[in-house]
């Protein structure tokens, strides 16, 4: 049994987390390199889960329209090029 995620965690490849889409809950990671891209772009020295936090609307908007778009990566992977 796969252990369902309430809250966004730090992993070693970055931010592990949830969306849901159509009532389905979808595994979701945003990268190491894109929140590095992200708190490039905010200006300040803060820690990922900090970043991901202050990004948090803009991470799972693209997560939502790439799972309706059909891409079936699980978990889906978003890395930096998703944020230019």
């Amino acid at each position: 049994m796969r252990k369902t995620l309430s809250e966004p965690s730090i992993t070693n490849a970055g931010i592990a987390f949830m969306v849901e889409v159509d009532c389905v809950k979808h595994e979701c990671l945003v990268s190491k390199n894109a929140l590095a891209y992200l708190q490039r772009m905010q200006g300040e020295q803060t820690d990922f889960l900090d970043i991901y936090h202050a990004h948090q609307d803009k991470i799972h908007n693209i997560s939502r329209r790439l799972i309706t778009a059909g891409v079936k990566e699980s978990p889906l992977v978003l890395g930096a090029a998703y944020f230019v």
